[in-house]
């Protein structure tokens, strides 16, 4: 049985690596501070639910023994993520104050992010909604704590210089970033379309 500890550091250690939605989150801090990119969490927290609830609940044996359906999904993710490294790119050439990031693309950065499988699928105890709720919840804390330790940074950024020049280098970066998840994802998935495997193999991390 899973321990609260080991699970807890798990999820640490996952969310906490670098990746498209914490790319997003310290963009937002740098452009807009740490009050008003605070309702990003929220954005953050719904796109991961609505991938982790269903997917320990219900969808874990269906995706296993379809490995292609967890191919799909990744190689959605990886234009979703290019798309976005498109927009941080375009905004770089007129970087004015004030959000670049949506809760539309906070969302679905996170709904597409493998990080959600891995999860739904490997980190929390499969089983009824009253086995997974608890450990979701534990999961959302740790999002909370590490998503504001992210805004923080970019906000902390912000703070120790201002400018255009430097958004728009941050931008830039933020976008080179994003295309180079988008590149690991793809391979990801290009790699498992000529070996079989599971969906925990499909969507660790790269």
């Amino acid at each position: 049985m899973t321990s609260v500890p080991a699970f807890l550091s798990a999820v640490v250690l996952l969310l906490a690596v670098p990746g498209p939605t914490n790319t997003l989150l310290f963009m937002s801090g740098a452009t807009s501070g740490l009050v008003r990119s605070s309702k990003l969490i929220l954005a953050e927290a719904a796109g991961y639910m609505s991938v982790v609830l269903p997917v320990a609940i219900l969808a874990a044996p269906i995706l296993d023994g379809r490995p292609w359906i967890a191919i799909a999904m990744k190689s959605v993710a990886a234009a979703w993520v290019l798309f976005i490294a498109y927009k941080l790119w375009i905004r770089g050439s007129s970087p004015a104050e004030g959000s670049i990031v949506s809760m539309r693309a906070m969302y679905l950065t996170t709904l597409l992010n493998p990080k959600a499988m891995i999860v739904g699928l490997v980190l929390i105890p499969h089983g009824t909604a009253a086995t997974v709720l608890p450990w979701a919840s534990i999961f959302l804390l740790a999002l909370v704590l590490i998503a504001v330790a992210w805004i923080s940074a970019g906000a902390l950024t912000r703070i120790a210089s201002s400018g255009g020049s430097i958004l728009t280098v941050m931008c830039r970066i933020a976008a080179i970033c994003l295309v180079v998840f988008s590149g690991v994802m793809l391979q990801s998935a290009a790699s498992a379309l000529g070996v079989t495997t599971s969906v925990d193999d499909i969507f660790q991390l790269g």
